[in-house]
């Protein structure tokens, strides 16, 4: 007997435990609020109908500064077995799997959900990515089927275990998504669930949603994809409270197929900390600041007039040309204005200090920010990069997320690909189109090494540079090397070049032992014992009679 529960019923206890475990935390109050202060709704709740609602937004501009930071550069994966072996074999292997995998990176737009996971993460603590095998999707050849990816919220997953963040060694997680009645009754129609369970997936009208941002909830249900390793394998299960969706299936999987990034990590803790988390009351006193100062203005800063309503019962005219007629002495005073009280100085210092310290504790200088004037170009250059320094530990866990994330690719390749048509280029830059299957690669992603970094550590431009140093220092003198080593596609006739310079090695070769077999036989010539072969006995026979003609010719016998 199994020991995972496999029940709607008691999915949904653990769904439930979750979330309890996430209220302790006030988890989805804090996400809601951080996600509230990044986008600008930075004063809902507030009731102050008199009072002006300003917002200076600097948590937004710093959260955009980190993840532009982080992901200024292209990510691209440098994958290399683990064991040396050198050979033509292993060099195609890897290059179909680079290239399939920048492949899947094009098609599921990864680069644009990079900005998106960290984004979530900077803003709410964490975030995941979901990798899945559809077998619908078009692959553009006749095995169908590709891998595809989705962004996977915060409070959309929950952990058997809250104290870890390992994700492989969670004992199931449970992965979850609001979605259309009909949609989910389809799925569970397809996947052969009996027409008279239908009836059980309703809508879930008296469960608190806990990911609404106010939008209308009505006739959606909270499904959930349940998955644990048994037996070595990822099994996958999906359900709603009371109704399988998806009956249990092996998936063959040796890695879940979700990857977990964390902005900051707390200790004991699976949800990490966002970088704007505890800076909130930061930017709840800036926005009140400022609304007091405005409401100060307002009141102060045009003279208040008071005047004698029993003289002007219609009160004053707009036109200010306008005369006054009055039943009494007109010099008796009418008017009475307040004189103009200046706001402190200190407000606006104090609310530039703490906008600047704010900035300054986030990681976020002017200098970082370009809110300087560029008098020194190279001490700016210098400051912003000590600036993207404390990052750096943000960048690790982002490599780390993309090399998670590219393993379970490679896991889901070996598993679902099959054998379908791949193309890569041989030494002589040639694209070569065959057939390869997939499933041969089952296990080899253990053997296999991630490297993650700035694409422009394998860029074309970059790589060209470094050629042509080497090239020009004669570390490198062999050409058709040179040519060779070129990243695919730099030269349209890359392949001709090698070609004609190959067929003309061959041809200097061919002349050089040409003559090497030329000298040879010059030098065989005057050999005297060819000579001597040569000759008939007579003339043998002469030469033996005469020992001077004999010295004169091969210097004596």
């Amino acid at each position: 007997m199994s020991r995972f529960v496999k029940e709607p019923r008691g999915i949904w206890q653990e769904y439930q435990k979750g979330v309890e475990s996430n209220d302790a935390l006030n988890w989805y109050d804090q996400v809601k609020k951080n996600e509230n202060f990044f986008i600008g709704r930075q004063w809902e709740g507030v009731k102050a109908k008199k009072l002006a609602k300003p917002q200076f937004n600097i948590l937004r501009r710093v959260v955009s500064y980190f993840v532009s930071t982080v992901v200024s550069d292209n990510i691209a994966a440098n994958i290399r077995p683990f064991l040396s072996e050198n050979n033509e074999q292993t060099a195609i292997f890897t290059k179909i799997l680079s290239d399939e995998i920048d492949r899947i990176f094009e098609m599921c737009r990864i680069k644009d959900k990079n900005r998106v996971f960290l984004r979530n993460a900077a803003v709410h603590g964490d975030t995941a990515a979901y990798f899945f095998f559809d077998p619908d999707e078009s692959s553009g050849q006749t095995a169908e089927g590709r891998v595809c990816c989705e962004v996977i919220d915060t409070t959309e997953i929950i952990p058997a275990n809250p104290y870890s963040a390992d994700i492989q060694k969670q004992r199931y997680l449970l992965l979850l998504s609001r979605r259309d009645i009909d949609e989910v009754r389809e799925e569970a129609r397809s996947n052969g669930v009996p027409e008279d369970d239908l009836s059980q997936i309703q809508a879930d009208v008296n469960q608190e949603d806990k990911t609404s941002v106010g939008l209308p909830d009505t006739g959606r249900v909270t499904v959930a994809l349940k998955l644990w390793k048994e037996n070595g394998t990822v099994h996958a299960l999906k359900t709603t409270q009371n109704c399988i969706v998806m009956p249990e299936r092996d998936t063959e999987y040796t890695l879940y197929p979700v990857a977990f990034l964390q902005w900051e990590t707390v200790r004991n803790q699976f949800h990490g900390m966002g970088a704007i988390s505890g800076e909130i009351p930061n930017q709840i006193f800036i926005n009140k600041m400022y609304a007091y100062a405005m409401a100060c203005m307002q009141r102060n800063a045009f003279p208040t007039v008071i005047y004698d309503k029993s003289k002007l019962p219609n009160g004053l005219s707009d036109d200010p040309t306008a005369a006054y007629g009055v039943k009494d002495n007109p010099e008796k005073a009418l008017f009475i204005q307040t004189g103009v009280h200046n706001m402190s100085t200190q407000v606006a210092e104090f609310i530039d200090k703490t906008i600047a310290y704010t900035r300054d504790t986030m990681g976020a200088s002017d200098a970082a920010l370009g809110n300087i004037k560029p008098d020194n170009t190279s001490a700016i250059v210098a400051v912003q990069k000590a600036s993207a320094a404390p990052l750096e530990l943000q960048r690790m866990a982002f490599y780390q997320f993309v090399e998670d994330y590219v393993r379970i690719i490679i896991d889901i390749l070996s598993t679902d690909y099959g054998r379908r048509k791949v193309s890569y280029s041989n030494e002589n830059g040639e694209e070569v189109i065959t057939e390869f299957d997939f499933s041969q690669m089952k296990g080899m992603h253990l053997r296999v090494n991630v490297d993650i970094g700035s694409a422009a550590m394998w860029s074309e431009i970059s790589q060209m540079q470094t050629m042509d140093n080497l090239f020009n220092k004669k570390i490198i003198d062999d050409p058709i090397l040179f040519l060779e080593s070129l990243p695919d596609g730099i030269l349209t006739n890359k392949g001709d070049l090698i070609a004609h310079l190959k067929q003309k090695r061959a041809k200097e070769e061919q002349m050089l032992q040409m003559q090497q077999m030329q000298a040879q036989q010059a030098a065989s010539a005057v050999n005297p014992e060819n000579v001597l072969a040569q000759l008939t006995d007579e003339e043998r026979a002469q030469l033996e009679s005469n020992p001077e003609i004999a010295e004169q010719v091969f210097g004596g016998m």
